[in-house]
């Protein structure tokens, strides 16, 4: 383990008390890893608490989940604070601060991650498969009342959590499988229009002014962005990024994501905040073959 010392930080003088006279510190050299707010481990879907794989010896000051539309909007127009504030209520007794991403696209048969109200108000879902797999629904993001009703949940999502003292970031999701902006291996579901992905963006951006937002992206065209004409700002989508986004661009294709080579990770692309990294917590998430 590698031995911090922090006897050169302060030497002799550091204040003045009332009454004129020094205060001298003397720092003792220490080896034990230094558990500073925001950075470690995150753990995933539950708190350090109740992570038995987390080693007593590993810091972890955030917890990370993801849920589907549906569970955080289970009635049209009703954010489920219960459920989220119970959230962040475990997870800030457990001394950490919450990480989440909103998906709208599963892979599970039977269990959609969109409101199951969503066509009752007119949002188109259409049927396809994962692969192989069975038959499942997606909501078609395209679709001016689908559009319509998720860009509403994102604003009344930032009007009550913007700013929350208990949220590390919001993981801009929402869009492909898992949130993972791709539907690859999918039979007849595309991506949706690349107009409709930065009118998802942009309403993270204009709904979390105060939050930071994460935001994975591997597509060639959000990677560049849209042509100058095409832009409110005449600029490609990463440079219009404001400083609290922070982008991250995988590597591997979708095809090789099930099982990459050890050699492929995701690589940083940093907006606004090069030294991100120096100040977050670190998630690593691994895929074994069969």
């Amino acid at each position: 383990m590698i031995r911090i010392s922090i006897a050169v930080i302060l030497v002799g003088l550091v204040a003045d008390t009332a009454c004129g006279q020094p205060v001298v510190v003397a720092p003792e050299e220490t080896d034990e890893i230094l558990a500073n707010p925001g950075m470690g481990w995150q753990t995933f879907h539950r708190t350090k608490t109740h992570d038995k794989n987390l080693p007593s010896w590993i810091p972890s000051t955030v917890h990370y989940a993801r849920w589907g539309w549906g569970t955080l909007e289970p009635q049209p127009g009703e954010i489920d604070g219960a459920f989220l504030d119970g959230i962040l209520k475990e997870t800030r007794e457990a001394g950490q601060t919450l990480a989440f991403r909103v998906m709208c696209n599963s892979t599970y048969p039977r269990q959609p991650y969109h409101p199951k109200w969503l066509t009752e108000i007119g949002g188109k879902v259409v049927t396809t498969r994962y692969g192989s797999g069975p038959e499942l629904e997606v909501p078609v993001l395209d679709d001016p009342p689908t559009l319509a009703a998720h860009l509403d949940f994102i604003r009344r999502l930032g009007n009550r959590y913007d700013g929350h003292p208990d949220i590390e970031h919001i993981d801009l999701g929402t869009v492909g499988w898992w949130g993972e902006w791709h539907m690859s291996q999918s039979s007849n579901a595309p991506m949706p229009a690349l107009e409709t992905q930065k009118k998802i963006v942009d309403a993270y951006l204009a709904a979390f002014k105060k939050t930071p937002l994460v935001m994975l992206i591997g597509g060639g065209e959000m990677r560049h962005g849209f042509p100058a004409a095409n832009t409110s700002a005449g600029m490609s989508l990463v440079t219009t990024l404001p400083a609290p986004m922070t982008v991250f661009e995988p590597i591997v294709t979708p095809g090789q994501m099930m099982a990459p080579p050890p050699t492929q990770t995701s690589q940083p692309i940093w907006i606004g905040r090069p030294n991100s990294w120096v100040r977050r917590s670190l998630a690593f998430i691994g895929w074994l073959a069969a």
